[in-house]
């Protein structure tokens, strides 16, 4: 029983670092779309402009419906290229969820259906094959949710080497900052 659990995990393990993924790469496109170019990203456009809209909103009417027609359609228009991936990237993440779910609730009735052939003909104990069986289930969970963070733990690692580098740099170390974090006193009082 256990070994067909162990035997199924990996597929599972890919199911959670795929979704994690899909997930991640949702957050940061849409958290750091335009922060490396100096060009502003669509939402921070419309944004710009409901905001003029809002704060002028009585000089915007006063040139009239059309006038507002034209802010509007302006608005709309920035708003399309984020829809446009939106749609190209939901194709991918439905189909990621779905093959996720699917994993998932195969390795469950597998394992299920296993463990009650255990236990009908091999007279196991149900509560400790029941036990193993969420065990590595779980395990196999949380293991692909922490695949899925490499990137970011390798970047951390990649981050604190260079502070690391700063604070155990000689010409940093004779420096009078320095001497100052060494003997400052902190207290939480």
């Amino acid at each position: 029983m256990a070994l067909f659990s162990l035997a199924t995990a990996p597929f599972i393990m890919f199911a959670g670092v795929i979704l994690q993924l899909v997930i991640w790469d949702r957050t940061k496109s849409s958290s750091q779309a335009g922060k490396d170019s100096g060009v502003l990203d669509p939402y921070d456009k419309s944004n710009a402009l409901v905001s003029d809209i809002l704060i002028n909103y009585k000089t915007v009417i006063s040139f009239g419906p059309k006038n507002i027609d034209q802010l509007m359609q302006r608005y709309a228009s920035f708003l399309e290229e984020p829809m446009k991936k939106g749609h190209k990237s939901s194709h991918l993440s439905g189909l990621m969820f779905g093959y996720f779910q699917a994993i998932r609730f195969f390795f469950f009735a597998s394992n299920f259906y296993l463990s009650t052939i255990f236990i009908y003909d091999q007279n196991d104990d149900p509560e400790q094959t029941y036990i193993a069986i969420y065990t590595v289930m779980m395990a196999a969970f949380a293991a692909g949710g922490a695949l899925s963070l490499v990137t970011s733990f390798t970047k951390s690692i990649q981050a604190a080497n260079k502070i690391f580098g700063i604070i155990e740099d000689e010409s940093f170390q004779k420096s009078p900052l320095y001497q100052k974090i060494c003997h400052s006193k902190f207290s939480l009082e």
